[in-house]
């Protein structure tokens, strides 16, 4: 087994190769994490016949999602991709039906304009998280869950590896739904704690301003 670990500050970006040439990729870093560490790593990996068999999101904090994000705004994929591991909000809630209006108003309201760094804009329309860029490269989501939230304990085979997932529990799931609720309630965007408008993109938008944005602040990072 062999584990490389990107400098990323207070972040990470953490590829495991558990077996030849198959490797987990675990958070992105910032986007020069992956400019100058990541993306060559995976070139390099993907000319020698390497895939990606598990991408990892653990958290949307910017030091460890920017680098994700800015790969998958690629128009092609350094490399093959299999799976991705990640609970957006429709992990932490009941499925709803939301028109097309709804949405566009929330996007509106919620995510605004938003600009990656050295990348091509991307409106708030089109996707300004992780959830629907997921959705546009077709990546297999949370497959081991049918599709369902990833939470603890729980242990998944792949291939001659086993995964083990510590967190999140019930309990922390349930504590980001009361959160985001809240927050849409004090946006006046909800009437009542059940209301059935909820929106992934509005929902890591939301939770990434908690702390400084983590796709409009430069971070020029290198080895040490």
């Amino acid at each position: 087994m062999n584990i490389y670990m990107f400098p990323s500050l207070n972040g990470d970006c953490i590829l495991v190769e558990y077996v030849a040439s198959r490797y987990i990729l675990i958070d992105g870093g910032y986007v020069d994490t992956y400019k100058a560490f990541l993306l060559p790593k995976l070139v390099e990996i993907a000319d020698n016949g390497g895939v990606i068999d598990v991408l990892v999101v653990t958290h949307i904090d910017r030091d460890h999602i920017s680098g994700i994000i800015r790969m998958l705004e690629e128009d092609k994929l350094p490399i093959s991709i299999k799976e991705i591991w990640y609970n957006g909000y429709k992990h932490v809630q009941s499925s709803v039906h939301v028109s097309e209006e709804d949405e566009i108003f929330v996007h509106k309201d919620i995510c605004k304009e938003t600009r990656s760094v050295n990348s091509i804009p991307i409106s708030a329309k089109q996707g300004c998280t992780l959830s629907t860029l997921i959705n546009r490269k077709g990546l297999l989501w949370n497959r081991p869950a049918n599709g369902n939230t990833m939470k603890g304990l729980s242990s998944y085979l792949l291939g001659d590896a086993t995964i083990h997932i510590l967190s999140p529990n019930s309990n922390d799931i349930s504590n980001v739904e009361a959160f985001w609720k809240k927050k849409l309630i004090k946006a006046g965007l909800l009437s009542k704690a059940h209301s059935n408008e909820y929106w992934d993109d509005a929902f890591e938008f939301s939770l990434s301003q908690e702390k400084p944005g983590f796709r409009d602040v430069k971070v020029h990072i290198k080895s040490v």
